[in-house]
């Protein structure tokens, strides 16, 4: 048989239990545009009660745990979607500079100049002996020689740009590595129930393979792996890092600081982008 006290326990267990999953209906509310938050969901569970010669008496409720609502299948589809819109968009920025470089569009553009110049030898072919069809030669090939020496010294400097952009990529990216190699570790510590640490894992996902197009695998320990072209970053606690190095003055290739020897090839997301119009 319950007593008062046995009574009102329960209803204090209760109230706590549903203030609980109020509170966390609050911050659902307060973070409706957070990046990166997934809507919590309030896990309740009978407590067991006592039990004697009578039968048994119910414990109450409790709040077990408190789970981010999310889709891993729809959230592998969207990173996937993410990498090849960074890959895209890349692209298409850089080969935007390229092509004001080049100047290709108009008349002012290199056609032009190209046009200008199989001109005046038509010029000078129909009366050879024309000083002003000579001139007019001289000086147009002054100016397409002009122009293609303006093109290759932008071209260049727009490789050692993009050969620094890289270097600073590769910086994100051991930043997201180790910040996610503590998350890991946090998350074994609380048993994996932590929906904030997993709400900033998923923004570290998405930013990293936006980056890289790396792949990965969510442990049933809530823990993250995390591979690129078929070396493992992130392992439980364990991290490791990208370097860069010269292969000449213009160029450079990724590798494991710690195994030099290991190389990659990153073919997707912003860098894969990077490198590809790098190599061009």
């Amino acid at each position: 048989m319950t007593t008062i006290n046995s009574t009102l326990a329960l209803g204090k267990k209760a109230l706590l239990a549903h203030q609980g999953a109020m509170g966390m209906g609050a911050d659902n509310v307060a973070n409706v545009n957070t990046p990166g938050y997934a809507r919590k969901r309030a896990n309740m569970r009978s407590v067991a009660g006592l039990r004697n010669v009578l039968g048994a008496f119910g414990g109450g409720v409790d709040l077990a745990s408190i789970w981010g609502e999310r889709s891993l299948f729809v959230e592998r589809q969207m990173r996937t979607a993410i990498a090849e819109d960074e890959n895209s968009q890349t692209s298409q920025q850089k080969l935007q500079m390229i092509e004001e470089i080049m100047g290709e569009l108009g008349e002012a553009g290199l056609s032009g100049a190209l046009d200008r110049f199989w001109n005046a030898w038509q010029d000078l072919s129909n009366d050879p002996n024309s000083l002003a069809s000579r001139e007019a030669l001289r000086e147009v090939s002054r100016r397409l020689i002009e122009r293609f020496h303006s093109i290759d010294t932008h071209l260049k400097d727009q490789r050692v740009n993009i050969m620094q952009e890289i270097g600073l990529e590769v910086g994100k990216i051991n930043s997201i590595t180790t910040e996610l190699a503590s998350i890991n570790a946090d998350l074994a510590r609380y048993s994996g129930n932590a929906p904030d640490l997993i709400d900033r894992r998923s923004q570290l996902l998405d930013e990293l393979i936006g980056l890289t197009g790396a792949t990965y695998q969510i442990e049933r320990d809530e823990m993250v792996s995390v591979y690129l072209d078929g070396a493992t970053l992130v392992s439980g606690i364990e991290k490791y890092t990208i370097g860069t190095t010269k292969l000449d003055s213009e160029r450079i290739k990724l590798i494991l600081r710690e195994a030099p020897d290991r190389d990659f090839d990153i073919v997707g997301g912003k860098i894969g982008a990077l490198f590809e119009i790098h190599e061009t």
